[in-house]
């Protein structure tokens, strides 16, 4: 590279901006690592880097929770050198607003075995570093921006952030505090959990349920986005309004009168929904769910766009799921229902579609919803996916994308059935399928047949060829689909399997590329490019 031509070539305005510009382009750790990296290209890059303090406002901290003990002579090290290195970007940052993501690890010896207890510094035992990590962000909470506090834990959320003042934050526009999401990790009791103590930084202890509103809106004026883990109790006076993303981890099956109360405090301005279920009945504690969805108890969501729901245990977002409406939602996206398809369950999806405007969806994400279903051949108690759980696809008639994560033969086999062909006359805007086997013994020999299956339908000119064919396994599957005419099925058929692990395991990893891919629609008979 010719480092004096870009010299002159360029004015430093315009760098900064390609700089700032391809830089927010990517994730938070990327972001951070970004101004290292264009600095040690040359000198020139370097006094540029140094002279735009906007690339040094995200600060990723992935920070392993430690007691400092009496007897201790020598403090950590890497965790100093940490501390040094946060605030060297603090200071570079100048007066930019400031993304600050901090991921709480709790080591095993410093474990909190009673998750409902408080932490052993708020208990007048020895403190830990995180909260040294709290006085050192603290000062600069005025110029949060995004504030992202992940978690595996529960007890070093609510250390964290009960060392934090108590100010105001004008520029806050995104506040989450949730748990890190780890690959096929299951909902544990010591989850990290939003109590009071935790919201102690926002200082609204003190004000009224009249004030609420306009203390919010004073304080934190641009605040859009909320994320909240299990909130066992949802302070009366947490009613900021405005927001357009709200993310909530429900801990109870009820709809109590706090959390109706910052739904309908939004309704007018939230885009975007995500609920997940910490909480599942028992057996003991299983009860048929009454839930009064007369006009007066509604809610309506006029602009959301987007809805998901995790952890789907029906008799948990049955009374919520009634008395929601979503009259403009485009994009749905259902995780982890409940494994075979009961009474509930179908109660859920009957009343998920009562609350959505089935011919609006273009955008559909099922993941683990169908596999694991009862064998064909209803009982009392199951219904028969080939009945009921793939009727859901029916009657989509805007359904641009489809992606099925968990998918097994049964779904296979209803998306080559003669009801699936009458339910595809149905769906002219279907472009993208995205199938995500179960992993189960016979993934690929189901995949070859549903193919060979759908080939052959589209001899009888039963179903038009799709846009984007993609199928999530492993290289070794190319031997076996490049022997059929992928070509003839979709324009383009993607093989996807994964090359990036999660960084973070949370929220973050949304931008990071999960997949890479070979287009096996331009493959020969020997797996090279046509």
């Amino acid at each position: 590279m010719d480092v004096s031509a870009g010299k002159t070539a360029l004015p430093i305005e315009i760098l900064q901006e390609i700089f700032q510009w391809t830089s927010h382009q990517r994730d938070p750790f990327s972001r951070m690592e970004a101004p290292v990296i264009l600095a040690s290209v040359c000198s020139w890059w370097r006094s540029i880097v140094f002279q735009t303090p906007a690339l040094w406002s995200t600060i990723v901290v992935t920070h392993v929770v430690r007691r400092r003990r009496p007897m201790a002579k020598h403090s950590d090290d890497t965790q100093q050198v940490e501390f040094q290195r946060i605030k060297f970007y603090l200071k570079q940052s100048r007066q930019s607003t400031l993304d600050i993501y901090v991921q709480l690890t709790t080591s095993n010896r410093d474990k909190t075995p009673n998750p409902w207890t408080s932490t052993p510094s708020l208990r007048g035992g020895p403190k830990s570093s995180v909260s040294d990590l709290a006085l050192t962000l603290a000062p600069y909470a005025p110029r949060f921006r995004r504030f992202h506090v992940l978690s595996t834990r529960y007890s070093p959320v609510k250390e964290f952030l009960s060392t934090f003042p108590q100010v105001a934050m004008p520029r806050l526009e995104e506040l989450h505090i949730d748990r890190v999401h780890r690959l096929h990790s299951q909902l544990h009791s010591d989850c990290p959990r939003t109590c009071p103590e935790s919201l102690a930084f926002l200082n609204i202890h003190h004000i009224t349920a009249d004030d609420a509103q306009d203390y919010f809106h004073d304080n934190f004026p641009a605040l859009k986005s909320i994320a909240l883990a299990s909130i066992p109790l949802l302070l009366p006076v947490f009613t900021p309004t405005h927001l357009t993303s709200l993310k909530m981890t429900l801990p109870q099956p009820d709809v109590t009168t706090e959390f109706r109360n910052l739904l309908m405090a939004n309704a007018h301005s939230l885009e975007k929904l995500s609920f997940m279920a910490t909480h599942t009945l028992s057996a003991f504690e299983h009860r048929q769910l009454t839930v009064s969805a007369s006009p007066e108890n509604l809610i309506w969501f006029p602009v959301v766009m987007k809805l998901e729901i995790s952890y789907a245990d029906p008799d948990t977002f049955l009374p919520l799921v009634s008395v929601l409406r979503f009259p403009s939602l485009t994009s749905l996206r259902i995780t982890n229902v409940q494994r075979t398809i009961t009474f509930p369950t179908k109660q859920l999806f009957e009343a998920l579609f009562v609350s959505i405007a089935v011919d609006r969806i273009e955008n559909l994400n099922l993941e683990n919803v169908f596999a694991g279903h009862a064998p064909l051949g209803a009982t009392d108690n199951t219904i028969s996916p080939s009945l009921y759980s793939c009727r859901i696809l029916n009657n989509l008639t805007s359904l641009a994308t489809l992606t099925i994560t968990g998918i097994d033969n049964y779904i296979l086999h209803f998306l080559n059935s003669t009801i699936s062909i009458a339910s595809a006359l149905r769906l002219p805007s279907l472009t993208h399928l995205h199938l995500i086997p179960t992993g189960e013994e016979g993934g690929l020999e189901n995949l070859v047949s549903f193919l060979w299956e759908r080939l052959a339908l589209m001899n009888n000119s039963a179903c038009p060829p799709l846009q984007e064919l993609a199928i999530t396994g492993p290289p070794m599957w190319m031997h076996d689909l490049k022997n059929i005419d992928l070509r003839r099925i979709a324009h383009s058929v993607l093989l996807l399997f994964p090359t990036y692990p999660q960084r973070s395991g949370g929220i973050w990893d949304d931008n990071l590329p999960t997949h890479s891919s070979v287009d096996l629609s331009v493959m020969d008979e020997n797996g090279h490019s046509a």
